[in-house]
């Protein structure tokens, strides 16, 4: 359960870093989310919390997850451009790791 939470702890702070980077006014409603997540997390981390607080943690994780991920406006088809085609593709496969590890925590919980 903490393990869990250190691991998305993690993932949403190197999320935030990757999107902040882009200085895009377009991203602010997933950067607010994203450090709304980050919130939720460190406080959990700070209290001891039972199963049942951890899975409503976790439910409302996923219901953030799943807001700021949707089709065309959210993260999940969201690309960075970089004129580098080296540095595009490390940037982009930072980004999906972060975002594929996100996915693998959150979605059973959306």
């Amino acid at each position: 359960m903490i393990q869990n939470l250190n691991l998305i702890y993690d993932l949403y702070n190197r999320l935030l870093k990757i999107i902040k980077a882009e200085n895009d006014q377009e991203l602010q409603y997933i950067i607010s989310q994203v450090e709304i997540s980050i919130r939720l997390v460190d406080d959990c981390l700070k209290e001891t919390r039972d199963v049942k607080q951890y899975n409503e943690l976790m439910l409302e994780l996923g219901a953030i997850y799943k807001s700021i991920n949707t089709p065309r406006v959210g993260l999940s088809d969201y690309f960075i451009w970089c004129d580098n085609y080296d540095e595009r593709l490390e940037v982009n496969e930072s980004l999906d790791r972060v975002k594929n590890g996100l996915h693998n925590y959150l979605s059973r919980y959306i």
